[in-house]
């Protein structure tokens, strides 16, 4: 089992919320932009397209002064059409730019939560040995208190004929067995 903190684990989430509105603001608004500079740039060639139609009708009357006129219409709306178009090719490159940014901005984002996650996981892990490491000496001492306890309170060993066991004489046999008495035992 993993100790992870909800409130941080939550603060990252709600940081990483907080952000993306701000990221997708900021995307509405360069769009809004480019949408106002298409709009502009649209009543600009229909200005121009109304400018041109208006002195052909003038020249109607001259026909070289017309086919100039004419001409020159033309020419104008193939400028503002490649004008327009430019502009349009501008913002999808912009627009596709911006959402690669705020991809790696997100992914970035996400994989430093995810590493802030990990480290507060290390943190707890760390802090939960700790404390078990600490838990198992202070149960050792208390088992040894335990033990220690229970020792103190083993009966005495029986009483033969009103002497302890120490001072009755031991019985006479085996002089060998005296002898491994007498020699400690060996652990």
């Amino acid at each position: 089992m993993t100790l992870v903190k909800d409130d941080d684990v939550l603060d990252q989430l709600d940081q990483v919320r907080a952000s993306i509105p701000e990221i997708i603001e900021r995307a509405v608004e360069v769009l809004q932009y480019k949408q106002q500079l298409l709009e502009d740039a649209q009543a600009y060639a229909e200005e121009m397209m109304a400018a041109a139609e208006r002195r052909a009708a003038q020249m109607l009357d001259e026909m070289l002064l017309t086919r100039q006129a004419e001409q020159k219409a033309a020419q104008l709306r193939y400028e503002t059409e490649q004008e327009c178009q430019a502009i349009r090719q501008n913002t999808l490159t912009e627009l596709e730019e911006s959402r690669q940014q705020i991809t790696q901005e997100l992914q970035q984002m996400q994989s430093q939560a995810i590493a802030e996650a990990q480290r507060i996981q290390q943190d707890a892990d760390q802090y939960a040995h700790s404390l078990l490491s600490d838990l198992e000496v202070n149960l050792r001492q208390q088992l040894e208190i335990v033990q220690n306890g229970r020792r103190q309170l083993q009966p005495p060993p029986p009483m033969t004929s009103g002497l302890p066991s120490q001072m009755t004489p031991a019985p006479q046999s085996n002089p060998r067995s005296k002898q491994a008495r007498r020699q400690p035992k060996s652990r």
